[in-house]
């Protein structure tokens, strides 16, 4: 089965699975990933493989931006310290700890490797928590902050899991090497998008001067924007996540001043249709990739990953919730200027943002994204987890 005819198939699944979702009250992400096993039965879903590097470019640029275009700015701006220290205090707590717990509890797991782990499940996913915001009736505060973090969480684990990419796949790594090369990637790679947004800004301006302010010449060239931001971050060599970031964030806003409301709905329906599609193919291709997976390993090694699944999952929550209470109070506690700026937080409130740390496709997209082989030729130490 060709390249198309596959594309067509999962495209045909996600939107089978969706339909069916409407019926079966279980969360959809759980049955996009059973589609997918499913799929991986079927002749030419068997042996479905997608190149690291492929999947990294055209999934998370379009997912990343569509989070950012789409998120209320001046709401994360006002949220934005809470929003900090989850995005970048709790990824790098995270990615840490699930590190060194799982190179505790599997010494022959090089610590890069562990590290990228935990960098992979760090980030926490935009839909995943808008499902739950949506059934809980929680303030708009929180749906921000949540959302927020999602977004910005996911570039600095990402970025971090570049890193321990990087370093597992040499055999290299410096701590000092590393905190310069993500303060200078991080942000060079957001100033980056930021000069990306607004050069093609200027040209969807300049369109409408002339008359050519078409809402599909124009959301096609919105479409190209994350791409752009990353291709060009990729060329000169800073980081291309906080470059799509920058990007989305600048355009969202961009578009909310300059841009006329029929195009900006078009817009928004566009990308709201590739955030579900993308969205769904990458549970699906998790549940094709996930049979082959569990197929090649023997019965007492798919028992002893999915301890250390529970394990993870434990440590993740307990970890999120003893950041998010500090967090939240003790900014208050010690400065008078906080807190009249914020107000206090509702304790339910702050233990919703504790539970939702619901993870998603990035965090997916990411695993799936982890290379085959180390520099050596070498398979990639701890792949399977």
């Amino acid at each position: 089965m060709g390249i198309i005819e596959i594309t067509l198939g999962l495209l045909l699944a996600v939107a089978a699975v969706a339909a069916l979702g409407k019926w079966i009250p279980v969360p959809l992400p759980i049955l996009l990933v059973a589609g997918g096993i499913a799929l991986s039965y079927l002749p030419g879903f068997d042996d479905l493989r997608i190149e690291p590097d492929v999947f990294f470019l055209l999934f998370i640029p379009p997912l990343l931006f569509a989070d950012g275009w789409l998120i209320p700015k001046r709401d994360l701006m006002r949220a934005l310290r809470p929003v900090l220290l989850l995005a970048f205090g709790l990824v790098f707590l995270t990615t840490l700890a699930v590190g060194y717990l799982m190179h505790w509890l599997i010494p022959s797991l090089p610590l890069a490797a562990a590290f990228a782990l935990g960098a992979v499940i760090s980030p926490t996913d935009a839909v995943s928590v808008s499902a739950i915001t949506s059934r809980l009736k929680v303030p708009s505060r929180v749906t921000t902050v949540l959302r927020g973090e999602s977004l910005i969480n996911d570039a600095s684990g990402l970025v971090a899991f570049k890193f321990a990419i990087a370093a597992a796949a040499t055999g290299a790594f410096s701590w000092s090497d590393a905190a310069l090369q993500f303060f200078v990637q991080s942000g060079g790679g957001f100033a980056l998008g930021l000069a990306v947004a607004w050069l093609i800004g200027r040209l969807r301006l300049g369109l409408t001067r002339f008359c050519l302010d078409d809402p599909l010449i124009l959301t096609v060239l919105s479409l190209l924007t994350p791409f752009a931001a990353y291709l060009a971050a990729e060329a000169l060599q800073v980081g291309s996540i906080l470059a799509v970031v920058g990007a989305a964030l600048y355009a969202g806003s961009h578009d909310a001043r300059f841009i006329d409301a029929p195009t900006r709905a078009h817009s928004w329906e566009v990308w709201r249709m590739l955030q579900f599609a993308f969205n769904g193919l990458v549970f699906l291709i998790l549940g094709v990739q996930l049979h082959s997976v569990v197929e090649g390993l023997s019965g007492s090694t798919a028992i002893g990953l999915a301890g250390y699944a529970l394990i993870l999952s434990a440590a993740v929550i307990v970890l999120r919730l003893a950041w998010v209470f500090p967090a939240a109070y003790l900014p208050l506690l010690l400065s008078k200027r906080t807190r009249d700026r914020e107000g206090s937080f509702r304790p339910r409130n702050v233990f919703i943002v504790g539970w939702a740390g619901v993870r998603g496709s990035v965090t997916l997209a990411a695993a799936l994204s982890t290379p085959l082989t180390t520099a050596t030729g070498a398979p990639f130490p701890g792949r399977e987890l």
